[in-house]
């Protein structure tokens, strides 16, 4: 297999970096709040938001747990 260029390797990056980015987080439907540890709330940030809301809802209770889909959100993008 051939070595990967450095452009390839660049085009990849810029590819990442333009995706659209998602914040996923659980949230308990008992008091409707984020699921937090240690006082921080749980969230992940993704490119691919169906794929890891399936996968944080795995083997969790649905009436109990649901997991939230938002675009995220940082300072330079509002």
């Amino acid at each position: 297999m051939p070595k990967p260029t450095r452009l390839a390797n660049l085009a990849r990056t810029a590819r990442q970096w333009l995706a659209p980015l998602y914040e996923v987080a659980l949230i308990d439907r008992l008091t409707g709040q984020p699921h937090a540890v240690a006082g921080f709330r749980l969230a992940v940030l993704t490119c691919e938001p169906q794929l890891t809301r399936e996968q944080m809802m795995r083997h969790r209770d649905t009436r109990r747990w649901d997991a939230t889909v938002r675009p995220a959100k940082w300072k330079g993008n509002q």
